[in-house]
Protein backbone atom coordinates (compact mmCIF):
# COMPACT_ATOMS: atom_id res chain seq x y z
CA UNK A 1 0.00 0.00 0.00
CA UNK A 2 1.32 3.45 -0.93
CA UNK A 3 0.80 6.01 1.82
CA UNK A 4 -0.03 9.70 1.43
CA UNK A 5 -1.65 9.62 -2.00
CA UNK A 6 -3.81 12.56 -0.94
CA UNK A 7 -1.19 15.04 -2.20
CA UNK A 8 -2.00 13.99 -5.80
CA UNK A 9 -4.33 16.74 -6.96
CA UNK A 10 -7.15 15.08 -8.89
CA UNK A 11 -9.27 18.20 -9.21
CA UNK A 12 -7.77 20.15 -12.12
CA UNK A 13 -9.85 20.29 -15.29
CA UNK A 14 -8.41 19.66 -18.75
CA UNK A 15 -10.00 19.73 -22.16
CA UNK A 16 -9.97 16.39 -23.98
CA UNK A 17 -10.68 15.44 -27.57
CA UNK A 18 -9.90 12.67 -30.03
CA UNK A 19 -9.64 11.84 -33.73
CA UNK A 20 -10.07 8.04 -33.81
CA UNK A 21 -9.90 5.94 -36.97
CA UNK A 22 -11.90 2.85 -37.88
CA UNK A 23 -12.22 0.40 -40.78
CA UNK A 24 -15.36 -0.95 -42.45
CA UNK A 25 -15.91 -4.42 -43.95
CA UNK A 26 -18.63 -5.48 -46.37
CA UNK A 27 -20.68 -8.67 -46.09
CA UNK A 28 -17.92 -10.61 -47.88
CA UNK A 29 -15.41 -9.49 -45.27
CA UNK A 30 -13.56 -7.11 -47.60
CA UNK A 31 -12.30 -3.75 -46.39
CA UNK A 32 -14.48 -0.96 -47.81
CA UNK A 33 -12.17 2.00 -48.56
CA UNK A 34 -13.41 5.04 -46.66
CA UNK A 35 -12.62 7.29 -49.62
CA UNK A 36 -15.49 5.61 -51.48
CA UNK A 37 -18.11 6.91 -49.04
CA UNK A 38 -16.60 9.81 -47.05
CA UNK A 39 -15.22 13.21 -48.09
CA UNK A 40 -11.56 14.21 -47.70
CA UNK A 41 -10.20 15.66 -44.46
CA UNK A 42 -10.02 19.09 -46.10
CA UNK A 43 -13.83 19.10 -46.51
CA UNK A 44 -15.23 17.01 -43.64
CA UNK A 45 -18.87 16.15 -43.17
CA UNK A 46 -20.48 17.46 -40.00
CA UNK A 47 -22.82 15.00 -38.29
CA UNK A 48 -24.97 15.89 -35.33
CA UNK A 49 -27.34 14.17 -32.90
CA UNK A 50 -29.50 15.72 -30.20
CA UNK A 51 -29.11 13.67 -27.03
CA UNK A 52 -31.76 13.55 -24.30
CA UNK A 53 -29.51 14.72 -21.48
CA UNK A 54 -30.73 18.05 -20.07
CA UNK A 55 -33.49 18.34 -22.62
CA UNK A 56 -31.46 17.77 -25.75
CA UNK A 57 -27.79 18.67 -25.97
CA UNK A 58 -26.01 18.54 -29.31
CA UNK A 59 -22.55 17.01 -29.54
CA UNK A 60 -21.49 17.00 -33.19
CA UNK A 61 -18.51 15.36 -34.85
CA UNK A 62 -16.80 15.67 -38.21
CA UNK A 63 -16.21 12.58 -40.36
CA UNK A 64 -13.91 12.12 -43.36
CA UNK A 65 -11.59 9.62 -44.99
CA UNK A 66 -7.93 9.09 -44.21
CA UNK A 67 -7.43 6.87 -47.22
CA UNK A 68 -8.74 3.39 -46.46
CA UNK A 69 -9.56 4.35 -42.88
CA UNK A 70 -12.55 6.38 -41.82
CA UNK A 71 -11.73 9.08 -39.29
CA UNK A 72 -13.76 11.32 -37.04
CA UNK A 73 -12.95 14.48 -35.12
CA UNK A 74 -14.75 14.62 -31.80
CA UNK A 75 -15.97 17.81 -30.21
CA UNK A 76 -13.47 18.70 -27.43
CA UNK A 77 -14.82 19.26 -23.94
CA UNK A 78 -13.83 19.39 -20.30
CA UNK A 79 -16.34 16.64 -19.52
CA UNK A 80 -15.06 13.32 -20.84
CA UNK A 81 -18.60 11.90 -21.00
CA UNK A 82 -19.48 14.57 -23.55
CA UNK A 83 -16.40 13.65 -25.58
CA UNK A 84 -17.65 10.05 -25.65
CA UNK A 85 -21.04 11.36 -26.83
CA UNK A 86 -19.31 13.10 -29.72
CA UNK A 87 -17.33 9.99 -30.63
CA UNK A 88 -20.58 8.04 -30.69
CA UNK A 89 -22.07 10.67 -33.03
CA UNK A 90 -19.11 10.30 -35.40
CA UNK A 91 -19.06 6.50 -35.33
CA UNK A 92 -22.77 6.29 -36.03
CA UNK A 93 -22.35 8.78 -38.88
CA UNK A 94 -19.56 6.70 -40.43
CA UNK A 95 -21.66 3.55 -40.09
CA UNK A 96 -24.66 5.18 -41.74
CA UNK A 97 -22.53 6.44 -44.66
CA UNK A 98 -20.71 3.13 -45.21
CA UNK A 99 -23.27 1.61 -47.60
CA UNK A 100 -24.30 -1.25 -45.36
CA UNK A 101 -20.78 -2.19 -44.23
CA UNK A 102 -19.86 -3.03 -40.64
CA UNK A 103 -17.42 -1.07 -38.52
CA UNK A 104 -14.68 -3.37 -37.28
CA UNK A 105 -12.14 -3.30 -34.47
CA UNK A 106 -9.32 -4.44 -36.79
CA UNK A 107 -6.32 -2.17 -36.32
CA UNK A 108 -3.98 -3.58 -38.98
CA UNK A 109 -5.95 -5.33 -41.76
CA UNK A 110 -4.46 -6.35 -45.08
CA UNK A 111 -5.56 -4.64 -48.27
CA UNK A 112 -5.71 -6.83 -51.42
CA UNK A 113 -2.78 -6.21 -53.78
CA UNK A 114 -5.06 -5.54 -56.74
CA UNK A 115 -6.95 -2.89 -54.74
CA UNK A 116 -3.70 -1.16 -53.78
CA UNK A 117 -2.57 -1.16 -57.39
CA UNK A 118 -5.82 0.37 -58.64
CA UNK A 119 -6.22 3.00 -55.91
CA UNK A 120 -5.32 6.62 -56.77
CA UNK A 121 -2.08 7.93 -55.29
CA UNK A 122 -3.74 10.33 -52.86
CA UNK A 123 -5.46 7.45 -51.09
CA UNK A 124 -2.49 5.10 -50.97
CA UNK A 125 -0.03 7.41 -49.22
CA UNK A 126 0.40 6.77 -45.52
CA UNK A 127 -0.89 9.31 -43.05
CA UNK A 128 -0.09 12.96 -42.92
CA UNK A 129 2.39 14.70 -40.64
CA UNK A 130 4.96 12.39 -39.04
CA UNK A 131 4.80 11.73 -35.30
CA UNK A 132 7.34 12.89 -32.79
CA UNK A 133 8.71 10.33 -30.35
CA UNK A 134 9.65 10.91 -26.74
CA UNK A 135 12.42 8.30 -26.99
CA UNK A 136 13.62 9.25 -30.49
CA UNK A 137 12.38 5.97 -31.97
CA UNK A 138 10.55 5.30 -35.20
CA UNK A 139 8.63 2.54 -36.91
CA UNK A 140 9.76 0.57 -39.92
CA UNK A 141 10.47 2.74 -42.94
CA UNK A 142 8.01 2.37 -45.82
CA UNK A 143 9.32 3.10 -49.28
CA UNK A 144 6.56 2.42 -51.78
CA UNK A 145 3.22 2.60 -49.90
CA UNK A 146 1.64 0.34 -52.53
CA UNK A 147 4.01 -2.41 -51.45
CA UNK A 148 2.72 -2.29 -47.87
CA UNK A 149 -0.34 -4.53 -47.60
CA UNK A 150 -1.32 -3.26 -44.15
CA UNK A 151 -3.15 -0.13 -43.07
CA UNK A 152 -3.51 0.95 -39.46
CA UNK A 153 -5.87 2.69 -37.06
CA UNK A 154 -5.17 4.73 -33.96
CA UNK A 155 -7.13 6.24 -31.11
CA UNK A 156 -5.40 9.55 -30.48
CA UNK A 157 -6.10 11.38 -27.23
CA UNK A 158 -5.88 15.17 -27.43
CA UNK A 159 -5.51 17.24 -24.29
CA UNK A 160 -5.09 20.93 -23.58
CA UNK A 161 -4.91 23.22 -20.58
CA UNK A 162 -1.22 24.08 -20.40
CA UNK A 163 0.28 27.52 -20.87
CA UNK A 164 2.23 26.95 -24.06
CA UNK A 165 5.15 28.85 -25.53
CA UNK A 166 5.86 30.00 -29.07
CA UNK A 167 9.10 28.04 -28.71
CA UNK A 168 8.51 24.42 -29.80
CA UNK A 169 11.50 23.18 -27.80
CA UNK A 170 10.04 24.64 -24.61
CA UNK A 171 6.74 22.92 -25.33
CA UNK A 172 8.53 19.61 -25.87
CA UNK A 173 10.31 19.99 -22.54
CA UNK A 174 6.98 20.73 -20.86
CA UNK A 175 4.93 17.95 -22.46
CA UNK A 176 7.28 14.98 -22.94
CA UNK A 177 6.92 14.03 -19.23
CA UNK A 178 3.17 13.66 -19.86
CA UNK A 179 3.82 11.47 -22.92
CA UNK A 180 6.10 9.19 -20.91
CA UNK A 181 3.58 9.01 -18.05
CA UNK A 182 0.80 8.17 -20.52
CA UNK A 183 3.01 5.34 -21.79
CA UNK A 184 3.77 4.04 -18.29
CA UNK A 185 0.14 3.80 -17.25
CA UNK A 186 -2.37 4.32 -20.07
CA UNK A 187 -0.33 2.63 -22.79
CA UNK A 188 0.61 -0.31 -20.58
CA UNK A 189 -2.98 -0.66 -19.35
CA UNK A 190 -4.32 -1.12 -22.87
CA UNK A 191 -1.67 -3.73 -23.61
CA UNK A 192 -2.75 -5.54 -20.44
CA UNK A 193 -6.47 -5.30 -21.21
CA UNK A 194 -6.49 -5.48 -24.99
CA UNK A 195 -3.30 -6.95 -26.44
CA UNK A 196 -5.17 -10.06 -27.61
CA UNK A 197 -7.39 -7.77 -29.71
CA UNK A 198 -4.39 -6.00 -31.24
CA UNK A 199 -2.42 -6.86 -34.33
CA UNK A 200 1.27 -7.47 -33.63
CA UNK A 201 1.97 -6.02 -37.08
CA UNK A 202 0.72 -2.55 -36.13
CA UNK A 203 3.57 -1.61 -33.83
CA UNK A 204 6.18 -2.51 -36.38
CA UNK A 205 5.11 0.68 -38.14
CA UNK A 206 2.82 2.78 -35.99
CA UNK A 207 1.73 3.47 -32.41
CA UNK A 208 5.11 2.82 -30.85
CA UNK A 209 5.73 3.89 -27.27
CA UNK A 210 6.36 7.61 -27.04
CA UNK A 211 4.50 8.71 -30.19
CA UNK A 212 2.96 12.16 -29.96
CA UNK A 213 2.36 15.42 -31.78
CA UNK A 214 2.24 19.02 -30.61
CA UNK A 215 -0.84 20.62 -32.20
CA UNK A 216 -1.53 24.28 -31.35
CA UNK A 217 -3.97 23.36 -28.58
CA UNK A 218 -1.57 21.15 -26.61
CA UNK A 219 -0.73 17.44 -26.76
CA UNK A 220 -1.80 14.55 -29.01
CA UNK A 221 -0.93 11.11 -27.62
CA UNK A 222 -0.74 8.63 -30.51
CA UNK A 223 0.08 5.22 -29.01
CA UNK A 224 -3.37 3.68 -28.55
CA UNK A 225 -5.32 1.78 -31.23
CA UNK A 226 -8.99 1.49 -32.16
CA UNK A 227 -9.30 -1.27 -29.52
CA UNK A 228 -10.15 1.62 -27.15
CA UNK A 229 -13.52 1.77 -28.97
CA UNK A 230 -14.51 -1.80 -28.08
CA UNK A 231 -17.26 -0.25 -25.96
CA UNK A 232 -18.18 3.32 -24.91
CA UNK A 233 -17.45 2.33 -21.32
CA UNK A 234 -13.90 1.40 -22.32
CA UNK A 235 -13.53 4.69 -24.21
CA UNK A 236 -14.78 6.58 -21.16
CA UNK A 237 -12.29 4.68 -18.99
CA UNK A 238 -9.42 5.68 -21.32
CA UNK A 239 -10.17 9.38 -20.81
CA UNK A 240 -10.68 8.98 -17.07
CA UNK A 241 -7.33 7.24 -16.75
CA UNK A 242 -5.68 9.88 -18.96
CA UNK A 243 -7.00 12.54 -16.60
CA UNK A 244 -5.54 10.68 -13.64
CA UNK A 245 -2.16 10.40 -15.36
CA UNK A 246 -2.08 14.15 -15.99
CA UNK A 247 -2.87 14.73 -12.31
CA UNK A 248 0.03 12.47 -11.35
CA UNK A 249 2.46 14.52 -13.45
CA UNK A 250 1.02 17.83 -12.28
CA UNK A 251 1.51 16.71 -8.69
CA UNK A 252 5.16 15.83 -9.42
CA UNK A 253 4.46 12.30 -8.21
CA UNK A 254 5.43 10.14 -11.21
CA UNK A 255 8.17 8.45 -9.18
CA UNK A 256 5.43 6.71 -7.23
CA UNK A 257 4.77 4.60 -10.34
CA UNK A 258 7.37 1.83 -10.22
CA UNK A 259 8.52 1.02 -13.74
CA UNK A 260 11.76 1.38 -15.63
CA UNK A 261 11.49 3.41 -18.84
CA UNK A 262 13.00 0.61 -20.93
CA UNK A 263 10.53 -1.82 -19.38
CA UNK A 264 7.60 0.38 -20.38
CA UNK A 265 8.89 0.75 -23.93
CA UNK A 266 9.42 -2.99 -24.23
CA UNK A 267 5.94 -3.87 -22.95
CA UNK A 268 4.23 -1.50 -25.41
CA UNK A 269 6.33 -2.15 -28.49
CA UNK A 270 6.24 -5.93 -28.09
CA UNK A 271 2.53 -5.89 -27.10
CA UNK A 272 3.47 -8.16 -24.18
CA UNK A 273 0.23 -8.74 -22.31
CA UNK A 274 1.71 -10.88 -19.54
CA UNK A 275 4.40 -8.30 -18.72
CA UNK A 276 1.86 -5.47 -18.87
CA UNK A 277 -0.41 -7.21 -16.38
CA UNK A 278 2.49 -7.75 -14.02
CA UNK A 279 3.42 -4.08 -14.26
CA UNK A 280 -0.13 -2.93 -13.45
CA UNK A 281 -0.22 -5.37 -10.51
CA UNK A 282 3.06 -3.97 -9.20
CA UNK A 283 1.42 -0.53 -9.11
CA UNK A 284 -2.10 -1.68 -8.22
CA UNK A 285 -2.84 0.78 -5.40
CA UNK A 286 -1.74 3.86 -7.30
CA UNK A 287 -3.48 2.67 -10.48
CA UNK A 288 -6.82 2.38 -8.67
CA UNK A 289 -6.36 5.72 -6.94
CA UNK A 290 -5.88 7.58 -10.23
CA UNK A 291 -9.43 6.66 -11.23
CA UNK A 292 -11.03 8.36 -8.21
CA UNK A 293 -12.65 11.17 -10.20
CA UNK A 294 -16.13 12.61 -9.97
CA UNK A 295 -18.18 14.97 -12.12
CA UNK A 296 -16.95 18.12 -10.36
CA UNK A 297 -13.37 17.04 -9.89
CA UNK A 298 -14.27 15.46 -6.55
CA UNK A 299 -12.98 12.00 -5.81
CA UNK A 300 -15.32 9.01 -5.76
CA UNK A 301 -13.87 7.68 -2.52
CA UNK A 302 -17.24 6.08 -1.77
CA UNK A 303 -17.08 4.21 -5.10
CA UNK A 304 -13.85 2.19 -5.00
CA UNK A 305 -15.24 -0.26 -7.55
CA UNK A 306 -14.27 2.16 -10.36
CA UNK A 307 -10.56 1.56 -9.85
CA UNK A 308 -10.90 -2.01 -8.64
CA UNK A 309 -12.92 -2.97 -11.71
CA UNK A 310 -10.37 -1.31 -13.99
CA UNK A 311 -7.63 -3.32 -12.32
CA UNK A 312 -9.60 -6.54 -12.86
CA UNK A 313 -10.10 -5.57 -16.50
CA UNK A 314 -6.34 -5.21 -16.90
CA UNK A 315 -5.88 -8.77 -15.62
CA UNK A 316 -8.82 -10.44 -17.38
CA UNK A 317 -9.11 -8.54 -20.66
CA UNK A 318 -11.70 -6.31 -22.28
CA UNK A 319 -13.80 -9.28 -23.36
CA UNK A 320 -14.29 -10.28 -19.71
CA UNK A 321 -16.79 -7.38 -19.56
CA UNK A 322 -17.66 -6.77 -23.21
CA UNK A 323 -19.37 -9.82 -24.68
CA UNK A 324 -18.46 -9.02 -28.28
CA UNK A 325 -15.89 -6.20 -28.55
CA UNK A 326 -16.28 -6.21 -32.35
CA UNK A 327 -20.00 -5.39 -32.33
CA UNK A 328 -20.12 -1.61 -32.80
CA UNK A 329 -23.86 -1.56 -33.53
CA UNK A 330 -24.80 -3.16 -30.22
CA UNK A 331 -22.06 -1.76 -28.01
CA UNK A 332 -22.49 1.84 -29.20
CA UNK A 333 -26.30 1.50 -29.51
CA UNK A 334 -26.46 2.70 -33.11
CA UNK A 335 -30.00 1.36 -33.30
CA UNK A 336 -30.92 2.03 -29.68
CA UNK A 337 -31.53 4.89 -27.29
CA UNK A 338 -28.46 6.91 -26.26
CA UNK A 339 -29.22 9.31 -23.41
CA UNK A 340 -25.91 11.20 -23.23
CA UNK A 341 -23.43 12.44 -20.62
CA UNK A 342 -22.73 8.84 -19.61
CA UNK A 343 -26.09 8.76 -17.84
CA UNK A 344 -27.76 6.19 -20.10
CA UNK A 345 -27.51 2.43 -19.75
CA UNK A 346 -24.01 1.12 -20.66
CA UNK A 347 -22.71 4.52 -21.83
CA UNK A 348 -19.91 4.91 -19.27
CA UNK A 349 -17.24 3.02 -17.40
CA UNK A 350 -19.32 3.26 -14.22
CA UNK A 351 -22.22 1.54 -15.99
CA UNK A 352 -20.11 -1.11 -17.72
CA UNK A 353 -18.16 -2.19 -14.66
CA UNK A 354 -21.38 -2.76 -12.68
CA UNK A 355 -23.03 -5.04 -15.25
Amino acid sequence: MIDNLEHINLSRNYIFGSDPEVFSRDKRGQIVPAFTFLPPKTDPLKVDIQYQHEGGISFPAYIYNDGFQAELRANPHGCVAYVVDSIRTGLKGIWEKSNGASLVLDNAPQIPIEVLQETPDEHVILGCDPSRNAYNMGGACVGDPRALRYRFTGFHIHSSGWRLSQDIEKNEKLLIPYVKAFDSILGVFFVAAGAHLESAKRREFYGLAGEYRLPPHGLEYRVLSSVVMAHPGITNLAFELARGVIALVDSMATKLWVADEDETIGVINSNNQQAARALITRNKDLFKYLLNFGRDGKRYMQRPYLGESAYKLSQNGIDSLVKDPHNFVENWKFEGNWYGHGAGNMESWSQLCQK
